[in-house]
């Protein structure tokens, strides 16, 4: 991603010559003058100078910045605009380098700490925080379902880089209606064939400790394990053959053939109105060797 630089705040402490100090109908035009070349041409000029930059997803976010400048207020706009982006990005780079500048290797990085921190109830209590400011009216589990909803991609991987144990505090922040559109967004990330293999399904499924898959909650947690271990976008075929093996698994002790069986647990899913039941029958019952959903079934 090419450099970009956002100023949220510019405070501009000018020192004018004495005479012009002290008569404000010379002053105001200086002043006038300068502050138009700090909206108009300034961010050209950064711009221009952020151009030469290699590309990086990398975002770093600095408190304070302060340089000093000398200029001339009867140059024109870019002029001034470039005696003031030179020492600016001078002392831009001097800052990225400080200990106290907060670094995030990319966007879902950021996301990720953020979700932990509204998990943990400490949301907008970092000077970073207010890159999310437009949230804060928000409940705790408003503000990760929104950010699910409108970065889905971005907001699952942030999800995946999540020890299990916090992605369960996160998960855990979500009311019912907001894990259900959560879970809606980012099942939708998953193309039409797109499943995992069984086996991968109940090793993610042991990783996370998603053992009933009852509710939205449990079934985005399953998702983002899928995730995180890698392989095809998991989504609503991945969620339906995961509940057949956990159907088929409480049905272990039955003498029913294990083929008679994966579509007896189908045939319930779809009586419960399981959105994914479908997609589940017309992925595993026309298959006559279900052995590996028995196997995963029997690994659970």
């Amino acid at each position: 991603m090419p450099a970009t630089l956002e100023i949220e705040t510019l405070t501009i402490d000018a020192r004018v010559a004495a005479p012009v100090a002290r008569d404000e109908r010379r002053s105001r035009p200086v002043i006038d003058r300068l502050t138009a070349s700090v909206r108009t041409a300034l961010p050209h000029v950064l711009d221009r100078v952020l151009a030469g930059e290699r590309d990086d997803d990398g975002i770093v976010f600095i408190e304070t910045l302060r340089f000093e400048a000398t200029i001339n207020a009867g140059w024109p706009a870019e002029r001034i605009a470039h005696a003031l982006a030179a020492p600016l990005a001078l002392s831009l780079w001097r800052a990225i380098e400080r200990p106290a500048a907060v670094r995030f290797a990319d966007r879902a990085e950021m996301l990720a700490c953020f979700l932990s921190d509204v998990a943990h109830g400490a949301g907008f209590a970092r000077d970073w925080h207010r890159a999310f400011d437009g949230l804060r009216a928000l409940p705790a589990s408003g503000v990760l379902r929104t950010l699910v909803e409108a970065e889905p991609r971005v907001a699952r991987t942030a999800l995946a880089r999540l020890r299990p144990i916090d992605l369960d505090r996160v998960l855990a922040t979500l009311e019912p209606t907001d894990a259900a559109r959560a879970l809606a967004a980012v099942a939708a990330l998953a193309g039409e064939d797109a499943a995992a293999e069984p086996g991968e399904i109940v090793a993610a499924m042991l990783e996370q400790g998603c053992h009933c898959l009852a509710d939205a909650r449990e079934r985005l947690a399953l998702l983002i394990a899928l995730a995180r271990r890698g392989g095809p976008d998991p989504g609503g075929r991945a969620l339906a053959i995961a509940r057949l093996i956990v159907l088929v698994t409480d049905d272990a002790g039955s003498m029913v053939p294990v083929a008679a069986r994966i579509e007896r647990a189908s045939r319930r899913l779809v009586a419960e109105g399981d959105g994914y039941a479908a997609s589940a029958m017309s992925l595993v019952l026309p298959d006559p060797e279900p052995d590996a959903l028995a196997e995963a079934a029997e690994t659970l």
